[in-house]
Formats: C-alpha cells, structure tokens, sequence
C-alpha cells in the first residue's frame, strides 16, 4: 500500500521517524552533553540578542539620520532636534522628494548627453528646423493655391498650435531664422 504525500507538508516524501526513538550513538560523557547543550542558544537570551541588535541598528540608522540632517541642514534650515512637529517632518519629507526629483533629472540628463553626442544632435536639430521650414513654406504655397486665399506662415503655426520659436520663424521679419 503506497502512502501519497500531502501537499506543502514538511514530510512530503520524507520516510516516518519517530520522536521517541533513541540516538544511534549513545553519549557516555557528561562533558559532551554539556558542549551540546551550550551550543543551543536560550531561547530568552536570543531573544534579548536580537532586540539588542534591532536597537543598535535603529540607533545606527538615527545617527546617520542626524548626521543626514545636520549636513543639508548647513545649506537649508535649522532644525532643532528636539522640536520636530508634523509640520517640521512634511517640509523635510517634501525636500527629500524634491531633490529626488532634482537628481533624477540631472541623471536622465547624465544618460542622454553620454548616450548623444552634441555635435549629432546640433546636426540633427538644424536638419529638422529646414524640414519644418520647407514643409510650412509648401503648406502655404498649397493652401493659397487651392483656395485662392492668402495664408501665412504665422496662421498656420498658430492653426496647427506650434511656437514660431522652435521653428525659427520670426513674425515682425515675416521669415525664417
């Protein structure tokens, strides 16, 4: 008869072994039970020991807090210690996401600028702008030849909603820059 294992069990395919059976090797010597024995830590002092160590951490974790504090505290306000409010802790939790925010920023500027080279992208910029140019330059042309009408540049910029700046589009000149 073949027993099937339970599912998510700690004897899944493990053979039985009973609690009551005695050690193969029988210990003689006090001196190795004693060795044994205090090898096994106490449960309480374990306890104390993590507590302990979970204490020494949140202090370490404090003086670095402090430490944090007291270093953008020379470059933005002082805070007292000991009269930390609400208020105190939203406006530091506020500058904390705001330089985050700042540093994020700068890192994707980082990742860009290492990514693209400026010269390219000055290239590229200017390719672009003479595309626009010509293109807004035959929009008109077709436009006053279909509809008999006279249209210009600055109508169609403001029609399709782009800045006359990024193009290089000047209005008082009435041409391209």
């Amino acid at each position: 008869m073949l027993r099937t294992p339970l599912k998510n069990s700690k004897g899944v395919n493990k053979p039985f072994k009973s609690p009551f059976e005695s050690p193969l090797v029988n210990v003689d010597s006090d001196v190795k039970r004693n060795s044994c024995t205090k090898s096994i830590p106490n449960k309480k002092i374990e306890a104390k020991r993590v507590l302990l160590l979970d204490d020494s951490i949140k202090e370490c974790k404090k003086r670095k807090l402090k430490d944090d504090i007291k270093l953008e505290s020379q470059s933005i306000v002082q805070i007292p210690e000991h009269d930390l409010t609400k208020r105190d802790l939203q406006m530091l939790k506020r500058k904390i996401f705001e330089m985050r925010q700042e540093l994020d920023r700068l890192k994707s500027r980082e990742r860009c600028t290492k990514k693209n080279n400026p010269k390219e992208l000055k290239i590229s910029i200017s390719t672009w702008k003479l595309a626009c140019q010509t293109a807004l330059e035959t929009l008109c042309f077709e436009l006053t030849e279909r509809n008999g009408q006279s249209c210009s540049i600055s109508n169609v910029l403001e029609t399709l909603n782009i800045p006359a700046s990024i193009v290089g589009y000047s209005e008082k000149e009435d041409s391209f820059t």
